[in-house]
């Protein structure tokens, strides 16, 4: 079993992601369905409880893609990730696919990891990566539409026929919230998985102590 220890910079975008995934999903389903209706002041209607959610909600949408940039860099250019690529080459042996599944399956057999992801966990942390650009993706899509300076006004032009390519901006919507229940799903299993993996690890050192 390899021994890693995660760099700061993994535990602050791993940590960052996760609170940004949390905020943005509460304020996402918030911004399709209000579920909470602020007193309205006739005299000074200044209470839109809907635009400030959908400020955080962008505001966060700019962390989470900083977040997954620089972790994106870190995968590929960091030396402390090299125990991550290496991970790589266990997607193509089909030794590695067998013993892993069948260990899932039976909680039974000797596992040897070359790198730091199986390749049942590098295949979905893929999937998940292509799933992250695209909710950022259609996010900005969406985003170019609600501010018209700054970042997101230069990116409206360039962003437009994207939008007409997704089918138009319903479209993209509906992509955009189809990709949050991906991580909804995600998130609990992760954290199972993850506390599965550190429960074997320190049975396992017992073990052969």
């Amino acid at each position: 079993m390899h021994h890693y220890e995660p760099s700061l910079s993994f535990w602050v975008t791993h940590w960052a992601r996760f609170i940004c995934m949390v905020v943005l999903v509460v304020t996402g389903f918030y911004i399709a369905q209000p579920f909470i209706m602020p007193d309205a002041d006739l005299s000074a209607p200044v209470n839109f409880l809907q635009a400030k959610l959908r400020f955080w909600h962008i505001a966060f949408g700019m962390l989470l893609f900083s977040a997954t940039l620089i972790k994106t860099y870190l995968f590929f250019f960091s030396k402390s990730s090299s125990i991550e690529r290496m991970s790589f080459s266990n997607v193509w042996s089909l030794k590695q696919w067998v013993s892993r599944i069948w260990f899932y399956l039976s909680l039974n057999g000797k596992l040897k990891d070359y790198g730091l992801y199986n390749p049942l966990q590098f295949v979905t942390y893929l999937g998940i990566y292509i799933a992250l650009y695209g909710i950022i993706f259609t996010g900005l899509i969406l985003a170019v539409h609600l501010y018209h300076n700054g970042m997101l006004g230069f990116l409206y032009p360039l962003l437009r026929p994207f939008e007409a390519l997704l089918g138009g901006i319903s479209n993209v919507r509906w992509i955009h919230h189809l990709l949050t229940w991906v991580f909804l799903i995600f998130l609990p299993i992760h954290i199972y998985m993850a506390s599965f993996k550190h429960l074997y690890k320190k049975s396992y050192t017992k073990a052969h102590a």
